[in-house]
């Protein structure tokens, strides 16, 4: 265990390969695009007229090992039309609470509209954890970055990388910190859209939404309150809307 923390306690750069010699076949393994992916392409070389396609790519086990443990355990994943996997980066946690944090978020419906509304509402729906913890833990310090997210699809019987990358949690924090308050007021009329946006017909709202949590400009902002808007005069969709207070405090925090 010593010797694991020593390891990986600081930066540390993985030895990838494409090529195996007979001394590192039995130390390396195969790493799958279900953990990054981008392995599906693998590393790819110039040559005259072209390129040429990538060859499959071996890590070390004892990497992997952790890597595979820590995706099983910490990697949350939501099915719809793509498979999308989906990874909390800690600034400062404690284990435990990380860990109690993702049970609670382990039966929670996610919108599958697209992978950016689906990490959206997830990203809420984290925030919101955080949020109930600092609410009832006054010393609650837990704190995230971003979210790192890896998207793929499925083309015949294969699984093919459509997307990856890492989702801000800059405003969603700055709600929380702002105001414990307001900010479950906001994060509630969000949820309420992801799910009312996840009906086949509504799926702008959704998407609107998600736009805006992902880049919060001005822009965005007033996108989404127009799609909010529209929906609201139709008598067959129900859609919670923001009271002048929330509208005030996620102004605040729109560039």
């Amino acid at each position: 265990m010593q010797n694991i923390l020593s390891q990986y306690s600081g930066f540390y750069f993985p030895e990838l390969t494409t090529k195996l010699t007979t001394s590192k076949k039995k130390d390396f393994g195969t790493l799958y695009q279900s953990l990054e992916g981008s392995a599906s392409k693998g590393f790819r070389k110039a040559v005259r007229d072209g390129y040429e396609e990538g060859s499959q790519i071996y890590a070390p086990l004892g990497d992997l090992a952790l890597a595979y443990l820590g995706g099983a355990k910490f990697v949350y994943w939501v099915w719809g039309e793509s498979m999308i996997g989906i990874l909390p980066l800690p600034q400062h946690i404690e284990l435990t609470n990380h860990l109690e944090i993702e049970k609670l978020l382990e039966n929670k419906f996610v919108n599958r509209v697209s992978v950016t509304s689906s990490i959206a509402h997830y990203a809420v729906l984290f925030a919101e954890r955080i949020r109930e913890k600092r609410a009832s833990q006054a010393s609650y310090a837990d704190n995230y970055s971003s979210l790192a997210f890896n998207a793929m699809v499925k083309t015949g019987n294969q699984w093919k990388p459509i997307s990856g990358g890492i989702f801000p949690l800059e405003l969603l924090f700055s709600l929380v910190e702002k105001d414990l308050r307001i900010s479950e007021e906001i994060f509630s009329v969000w949820n309420s859209v992801f799910r009312t946006g996840n009906r086949k017909g509504n799926e702008d709202l959704a998407q609107a939404l998600a736009e805006f949590i992902a880049y919060p400009i001005l822009d965005l902002f007033e996108d989404h309150v127009k799609v909010q808007l529209r929906y609201l005069i139709k008598e067959n969709v129900k859609v919670r809307t923001y009271s002048e207070e929330c509208v005030r405090e996620v102004m605040k925090f729109v560039s």
